[in-house]
């Protein structure tokens, strides 16, 4: 029976534990981002009856965000937004809005936007360039300089038994980064987060402090996830680069 590159990469993985690394398609990839580099993700709401003046059904509505940047001299900052459920009651805000401006202070001029799955960040930054045109210049020039982590392991240029058949970052993190884990946060999954702010929204009497300290503690979890894999990819060339220097 034949088998395609990825499956035969999963079969050796389960037979022999064998892993796979191309380095060198690794390499010309993230050679290509420039810094500084800002880690990036949503989370959305995705509501059968709209939250929002505007939108429709189940359109997914950005509420959340978190912004990792990783500058050239390996200097961390994080920056973050999470909408007031409030906002959502009253027809003179546009939670959107608040995380558009919110988001022209934190991302820099410059420097590539990691993101894994790109599809999702982009569809959404151009629905909100569309409904809010007045910030599209800045929305779409975010847009031209999103890259994907993703591809590294989608392409399998990058495989350990570990990952199975997924290249989800569920999947990649525990297999390159075992300490590295959701398991001590109260929200640890987008499908959660994405339904409890939607409860908070419609229930007023929810603690909203405590959920909102645990959604952001979640969404800054994922975009950390994104720079744990980055280093340690970034790690694994290094020593790549030294054995081929090594001879």
């Amino acid at each position: 029976y034949h088998l395609t590159f990825a499956q035969q990469l999963q079969v050796n993985g389960i037979k022999n534990n064998d892993s796979y690394k191309d380095f060198t398609s690794i390499r010309d990839f993230l050679n290509a981002w420039e810094t500084p580099l800002h880690f990036f993700d949503f989370e959305t709401i995705f509501a059968a009856i709209p939250v929002l003046d505007g939108t429709r059904p189940y359109q997914q509505v950005p509420f959340q965000y978190s912004l990792h940047i990783l500058n050239a001299d390996s200097t961390i900052i994080h920056k973050e937004f999470l909408a007031d459920p409030e906002d959502f009651h009253n027809p003179t805000i546009d939670p959107r809005k608040k995380m558009i401006d919110q988001m022209k202070l934190d991302f820099q001029g410059n420097g590539s936007i990691v993101t894994y799955n790109q599809s999702f960040e982009v569809t959404r930054l151009k629905e909100l360039a569309r409904d809010f045109p007045e910030d599209s210049d800045f929305l779409l020039g975010l847009i031209s300089r999103i890259v994907d982590l993703l591809v590294i392991f989608n392409k399998r240029w990058f495989y350990l038994p570990e990952m199975g058949n997924s290249a989800s970052i569920k999947s990649v993190l525990p297999a390159i980064a075992p300490d590295f884990s959701y398991s001590d946060l109260e929200i640890s999954d987008g499908g959660s987060a994405s339904s409890l702010f939607h409860e908070s929204i419609l229930n007023n009497d929810l603690n909203t402090k405590e959920l909102g300290d645990n959604l952001l503690k979640y969404c800054e979890r994922d975009t950390y996830g994104m720079v744990i894999i980055f280093g340690y990819l970034k790690r694994e060339l290094e020593e790549y680069s030294k054995n081929e220097q090594q001879g």
